[in-house]
This record gives C-alpha cells, sequence and structure tokens, in this order.
C-alpha cells in the first residue's frame, strides 16, 4: 500500500496513487464518491477527507484521513 521508496500510497482496488503532489481539486475530481465517508471543510484552508473501505486487498477495510492545503499535507 505504501511504497517505501517513493513515499507513495497506492489504493490497490482503485488503481489510484496518491502522493505529495496531489491536488485537492483533482482528487475531489477523480477519486471515486463511494469511498469518500466524511468531508471536514476547517474554513482555514485546511480541508479533511476521509476515505473508508475495501481499499487494499479483498477483506482489507481501511480508514485514510487525508488532509489538502491545497496539496496533500497530513495523511
Amino acid at each position: 500500500m505504501i511504497n517505501i521508496k517513493t513515499g507513495e500510497i497506492i489504493i490497490e482496488n482503485l488503481s489510484y496513487i496518491l502522493n505529495n503532489n496531489t491536488q485537492r481539486k483533482k482528487f475531489e475530481d477523480s477519486f471515486p464518491k463511494e469511498f469518500l465517508r466524511y468531508i471536514n471543510d476547517m474554513g482555514n484552508g485546511y480541508i479533511w477527507f476521509d476515505i473508508w473501505g475495501s481499499i487494499a486487498g479483498k477483506y482489507n477495510i481501511i480508514l485514510l484521513r487525508l488532509c489538502f492545503n491545497p496539496k496533500i499535507t497530513f495523511i
């Protein structure tokens, strides 16, 4: 799931890659909405997205929290 050489997060079941250059707008436009469980706009430029589901392997349910401003800032 995490490429230790590049730091990229590979969401296997969705063929989606997150890295430090991922922009919020691109993420919102391209990430499957059925995996977004919660969006929290902090009102200060930071927006948190909770991703929940079987995103790595068949039976692994994982929660990822991503913070953008405007690129990924925290995971």
